[in-house]
């Protein structure tokens, strides 16, 4: 837990250190799955995506069928596309997207209130990756979720 806490502080505190938060995490933390989102966690928050999805990859390694991994993955995947443009961003977005609906199809593991927030991120996802207004999603009608196939 106090590599975790250290972490958090690290990215959110001034003048504070957060790759020794990382390491401390990375050295200390258990089950490695956790340790390695707590990781993913704190570069999303750094604004560093690429170092956030090989730490969620790894999680996801050791836990194949974690909903909030795919989440996770999904919001630092959009997070990437954000930074983007053309035909990256596209691609990227759609990725963004097949991660969103991953963890959809395991939704009840979820509680409700993160049910909803899920369904909204992945729903504008969506949106976006269709050049599409994301603000549609506020009425219920875009079926982000459809084709589970393509993205």
């Amino acid at each position: 837990m106090k590599g975790f806490m250290d972490l958090m502080l690290a990215v959110n505190l001034p003048f504070s250190n957060p790759d020794q938060a990382i390491e401390r995490l990375r050295t200390y933390a258990q089950p490695p799955y956790l340790a390695q989102r707590g990781i993913a966690i704190g570069y999303r928050d750094l604004g560093q995506p690429d170092q956030a999805l090989v730490a969620v990859e790894e999680a996801l390694k050791q836990t194949p069928d974690n909903p909030e991994l795919f989440y996770l993955k999904a919001q630092i995947l959009r997070q990437k596309s954000d930074k983007l443009q053309g035909e990256d961003q596209t691609r990227t977005r759609n990725q963004s997207v097949r991660s969103f609906r991953q963890a959809w199809r395991l939704r009840d593991r979820f509680p409700e209130s993160l049910v909803r927030q899920l369904n909204r991120e992945g729903c504008r996802t969506f949106q976006q990756s269709r050049n599409r207004n994301p603000d549609a999603c506020s009425n219920g009608t875009v079926n982000w979720q459809g084709n589970q196939q393509g993205a």
